[in-house]
């Protein structure tokens, strides 16, 4: 994971250079491998900051992926409103597409109408969404195509 960060820095290195090809040769390198979440945020915020919103959404997407695996991973007293689905979100709002929704704990469900985070009702998804049902993400790809397909992880 440490090299995956290396290779991270040394592409908003090359950005900030203007060396833009050498950079997107890297992160087209980076994103035939497994990709750590801590590294994709990175290049997610320098592709948004760049105006790349479609590379960034997906490189945000990628962030997010463990997250939504791990749903039992965090504290029960935590949002589960972390920095890089607040990305996702507002990249998602710039491209015109529609929200994703408000991801949170099951546990924290409860405290998040109280605090005002959610209004209406709370759908619950069943995780993970069957193979061939569209992908969470709202990419319009079936889920095995897209946040469920193995080589993408």
């Amino acid at each position: 994971m440490d090299s995956q960060f290396a290779t991270a820095e040394r592409i908003s290195l090359l950005t900030a250079i203007g060396r833009t090809d050498e950079a997107d040769a890297e992160i087209a390198r980076l994103s035939r491998s497994h990709v750590d979440p801590g590294p994709a945020e990175l290049i997610a915020e320098s592709l948004e900051g760049q105006g790349r919103l479609d590379e960034a959404l997906t490189w945000f997407t990628i962030t997010c992926r463990d997250l939504m695996a791990d749903d039992g991973e965090l504290a029960d007293s935590r949002l589960f409103a972390r920095p890089e689905l607040r990305g996702r979100q507002r990249v998602r709002r710039a491209l015109g597409l529609p929200p994703a929704g408000s991801f949170f704990v099951r546990a924290d469900v409860g405290r998040a109408f109280a605090e005002g985070l959610v209004h209406g009702t709370a759908p619950t998804l069943a995780w993970p969404p069957e193979r061939n049902a569209p992908c969470w993400c709202g990419s319009g790809r079936k889920y095995k195509k897209c946040c469920g397909s193995p080589t993408d992880r």
